[in-house]
């Protein structure tokens, strides 16, 4: 990593778009900064394969182990995707969008979070605070017990 001066810095920060989200990683070497990947660049490099294929809510819920109603919300209630073709029946969806989400939702469900599944710009939501979230998650289930 080129190391750069302060007014470097400073000016590279200023000038990025106002939507852009950064990661900063302390290593040996010092401070890291990394732009995120963007959604598109996420589906690119982790299902590639699978862009624009086809899948209807029903193949989808067997193929990644998702509850169909869970895929509908995803549709009707989040809009976190859309219909491939509108007019077709059954409702064809791109299995990579599917994919992306099912693995973000099972990520989700292995941590016991309500968190959303996505941000607005299209990327698995961050939360805020994973300590305090852990400690509510941990009291909800200590109550269900009782």
């Amino acid at each position: 990593m080129p190391t750069v001066t302060t007014a470097e810095a400073v000016s590279l920060l200023s000038n990025l778009p106002k939507s852009a989200k950064l990661e900063l990683t302390h290593t040996t070497a010092g401070i890291q900064l990394t732009e995120q990947r963007t959604k598109q660049q996420i589906l690119e490099e982790e299902y590639g394969d699978l862009i624009g294929q086809p899948i209807t809510l029903t193949e989808a819920a067997e193929k990644y182990g998702v509850g169909r109603a869970t895929i509908e919300s995803w549709h009707y209630k989040s809009g976190y995707i859309a219909p491939i073709d509108n007019d077709s029946y059954p409702k064809f969806f791109d299995e990579a969008e599917i994919a992306y989400l099912a693995d973000i939702h099972k990520h989700r469900r292995a941590q016991r979070s309500r968190a959303p599944l996505l941000d607005d710009n299209g990327l698995p939501y961050q939360i805020k605070d994973p300590e305090r979230a852990a400690k509510v998650r941990q009291q909800r289930a200590a109550r269900r017990d009782t």
